[in-house]
Parts: structure tokens; C-alpha cells; sequence
């Protein structure tokens, strides 16, 4: 009931300009552009389901890098609902919300060379 179910991910690369993919859980590009950009992702796929997001990131010259980004339990999820929303809160506001699950702020690549 304190929490928020949106979070904005700053991608950073290095080199700067890489080519950035980002795929949710069903397999759609939700994102395709150049590093560095600045996202808004949902922490949540449905009820008491956290979102889940592979980066692609890419730049001709350097290697290919993955990253899977999960969802985890937002501690304002417990501590809040001590305080604030009790059973509700935890079992029904927040579950519907979305706002159990909290996302990672900044994500930094650094890719390498490749050696010809």
C-alpha cells in the first residue's frame, strides 16, 4: 500500500550508444533503442506475479551481452503493511496492485573488444 508497482531503469553502457533489446516474459520487444535510455517497467505480471525482462545489449565490434532483470519482494511490501494495511494490504491491495515487487534502478554493460 506504500509501494509502487512502476519503476524507472536507467540503462548505461560502455561503450556509450550500444544497441539496447528489452523482451518481457511473453517474448515481445517492449524496448529497441540506443544506450543510454531511461525505461518505466512494471514490476508485476499479474497477481502475486513479478515481472521478469532479458536486456540484449549489442554494438558492432564488441560482444553480445545478456542480462535477465527480476522482480523481487519490495521490503515496504512486510514493513508497510505492519503499519498500514494488515491483511488487506498484503494479500489483496498489493497483490492486485503490483506493488509486492520491486525492480532494479540502474543497470551499467560493459562490453568488450572483440579481437580480430
Amino acid at each position: 500500500m506504500v509501494s509502487k508497482s512502476n519503476y524507472n531503469v536507467v540503462v548505461n553502457t560502455n561503450p556509450s550508444d550500444c544497441n539496447v533489446k528489452v523482451v518481457n516474459d511473453a517474448g515481445m520487444t517492449i524496448f529497441s533503442g540506443k544506450s543510454p535510455c531511461f525505461l518505466n517497467l512494471n514490476s508485476s505480471d499479474g497477481f502475486f506475479n513479478p515481472s521478469h525482462y532479458t536486456f540484449n545489449v549489442s554494438k558492432d565490434g564488441y560482444g553480445e551481452q545478456s542480462f535477465k532483470l527480476g522482480a523481487g519482494i519490495d521490503p515496504w511490501y512486510a514493513v508497510g503493511n505492519i503499519f498500514f494495511g494488515g491483511i488487506i494490504g498484503w494479500f489483496i491491495i498489493d497483490s492486485l496492485t503490483g506493488s509486492v515487487w520491486k525492480l532494479r534502478s540502474n543497470l551499467v554493460f560493459n562490453l568488450t573488444e572483440k579481437v580480430v
